[in-house]
């Protein structure tokens, strides 16, 4: 009887070293997040989705106006340009013409195709001398006492 329980006794030393070693071990062989190596998962092919601004250089004289702030490249993008009485269109350049265009109506509705790098729409305007007397009387009748 002694030597059954002395050898119940071993075995559960033995049992509780391994457990102790286990434990230990397993505590000191977990990989940090920088050591790991990505799941199956986080590897997957997919590149992110990269949008590029399009941004509207200063204007005095008309608004202009974009469908899309930021676009990824390839997709259409449509701008509206709303010229202020006392002034005319005259041009439209994209990155400094790096970028071209196609007119939808002149002077007034153009799109393009978004590039792989932010735009700069730039629009010219040519002031029509006279033409800002009537944008007065249109806008501010009292100075005229025409109210």
């Amino acid at each position: 009887m002694k030597k059954k329980s002395l050898l119940v006794l071993v075995a559960s030393l033995l049992t509780l070293a391994a457990c102790d070693r286990r434990s230990s071990s397993s505590i000191s062989e977990t990989p940090s997040v920088s050591d790991s190596t990505p799941s199956e998962e986080s590897t997957s092919t997919s590149t992110p989705i990269v949008k590029y601004a399009v941004n509207i250089g200063e204007v005095t004289g008309a608004t202009i106006k974009v469908d899309k702030p930021s676009a990824k490249a390839g997709e259409t993008i449509t701008l509206s340009i709303k010229v202020d009485n006392g002034y005319e269109f005259a041009s439209l350049s994209l990155n400094g013409g790096e970028v071209s265009f196609t007119e939808v109506k002149k002077g007034e509705t153009y799109t393009f195709v978004m590039p792989e790098k932010d735009v700069t729409v730039t629009v010219t305007l040519t002031y029509v001398a006279g033409a800002n007397i009537e944008n007065l009387k249109t806008n501010f009748p009292r100075y005229f006492g025409l109210d």
